[in-house]
């Protein structure tokens, strides 16, 4: 018989669910088609070219018999400075600025200048919705209302001001890169940020660089809040930071490939990681804090709670017997301030094949209930900035006896705000078997053990 044993923590109310709609926001932002953008003659790092007497992309006059079209690199990716005449392809639009739809032509151009489309495709979506939502925030900044956020008040130009856009980029990928972007941009269309706690703001100012070392930096707003960043660890990541000029604000590119492959290297080449994240969520609620994924009807896409699991301790083999210590670092990914006894972690063994979730356990159920109904699982409140709990002697079907006791200790207090992690160290004593580990869905750890 095979038992697998499980580490899991409950806030009181849910977990990430996909497919489910939470609820219906009063405000949202009116499904954008198309966005209105400045064309400039690039450099190849993305800047505007300013060495030219006029950057201005210029487009053709159909009433004259030759092209006028621009042919420089920015107003077009095959442009006549790197490619034979035959292959160059001149600007596009007929005026400039360019009227651009967002779904079927920017984001496919923006999504793999931005980030590199062998990426993970978590991070490839991710990406897709932090460059959608950078959009919305700056149209509706433009707009002239009174209601949005004021860094989002700015030129839309095709430049790394912005967002880098040069049209036909998608074009020169491998067919198998375009179909990675397309799935992106096609799975999450529409999808964008609120903050949670003002949502008549609209899309936030969704800022991202190309990494951050242990840790996010602080940006303006409440959202994009200085957060741990355990994964990226490398000492490498200090000189791409340098190369790269990244400010280190909201979503890393490169750690979010990293979530995404379970791994310390961004194309999961690194060493492992022992979490791997497997909901694109995950992600845009790790880097912007206290947000929710909502789409063009109003409906939220992301629950209120909800929580991320950074790291953990727990040895690939344990020997029979043995005690351990292992420990967890969780992250309040909710839109809401865990407060005193708000949280429970909970410590069970489940029959192999089984549902990780106890039986008996809703919404709102409290720890003193999940021992009712499942032999195996015992909990507790996390209260306070020491909570100590002792487990009763429990038996399996098979006769297995044990006991054992848990400590926790929280770093945020009695409280832990939006962002914040938490450090949990567990003691236990584990019965005479041996134990493998394995990750169910990169969420959790998990023990298995076999007779």
């Amino acid at each position: 018989m095979t038992w697998r044993k499980g580490i899991a923590i409950f806030s009181l109310f849910s977990l990430f669910i996909l497919p489910t709609l939470y609820k219906r926001i009063a405000i949202y932002f009116q499904e954008q088609q198309g966005i209105t953008v400045m064309m400039y003659a690039l450099k190849g790092n993305g800047e505007i070219d300013w060495d030219q007497p006029n950057p201005l992309c210029q487009w053709d006059d159909p009433s004259t018999p030759q092209n006028e079209a621009d042919t420089r690199y920015g107003c077009t990716e095959f442009d006549s400075g790197r490619y034979p005449p035959e292959q160059v392809r001149p600007y596009p639009y007929p005026t400039n600025p360019a009227q651009v739809e967002i779904e079927g032509d920017y984001l496919l151009d923006v999504v793999p200048r931005e980030m590199e489309p062998s990426y993970h495709p978590l991070a490839l979506r991710a990406q897709a919705i932090a460059s959608r939502t950078y959009a919305y925030c700056a149209i509706r900044a433009n707009e002239g209302g009174e209601d949005y956020w004021g860094n989002c008040r700015r030129e839309i130009n095709n430049s790394n001001q912005f967002q880098v856009f040069i049209p036909y980029y998608f074009d020169r990928l491998s067919s198998a890169y375009q179909q990675a972007v397309q799935e992106a941009v096609n799975e999450t269309e529409g999808l964008y940020l609120i903050y949670a706690p003002e949502p008549g703001k609209g899309p936030i100012f969704a800022e991202f660089s190309a990494d951050a070392y242990l840790r996010t930096a602080s940006g303006d707003y409440g959202y994009l809040r200085s957060v741990e960043n355990p994964i990226s660890y490398a000492p490498a990541i200090t000189g791409i930071i340098s190369e790269t000029n990244a400010h280190q604000r909201g979503m890393s590119q490169n750690g979010a490939s990293r979530w995404g492959f379970g791994n310390s290297g961004r194309y999961g080449t690194g060493e492992p990681w022992p979490i791997r994240w497997e909901d694109y969520r995950q992600i845009l609620v790790h880097y912007y804090t206290g947000v929710h994924l909502v789409d063009n009807q109003g409906n939220t896409l992301t629950p209120s709670d909800r929580w991320n699991l950074l790291n953990h301790t727990v040895p690939t083999t344990v020997t029979a017997g043995s005690v351990f210590t292992p420990s967890l670092m969780l992250q309040n990914t909710s839109t809401w301030e865990w407060w005193e006894e708000a949280i429970v972690l909970g410590y069970q063994w489940t029959a192999s094949g089984a549902s990780p979730l106890p039986e008996g356990v809703s919404s709102r159920t409290r720890a003193p209930r999940w021992r009712s109904t499942n032999p195996f699982a015992s909990c507790y409140r996390a209260s306070g900035s020491l909570v100590k709990a002792s487990w009763a002697v429990t038996s399996s079907p098979s006769g297995w006896h044990r006991a054992a006791s848990v400590h926790v200790k929280t770093l945020c207090a009695t409280r832990c705000s939006p962002g914040h992690h938490i450090s949990i160290p567990l003691l236990g004593s584990l019965p005479s078997l041996r134990y493998h580990y394995a990750s169910e869905r990169g969420l959790t750890p998990n023990l298995i053990a076999k007779e």
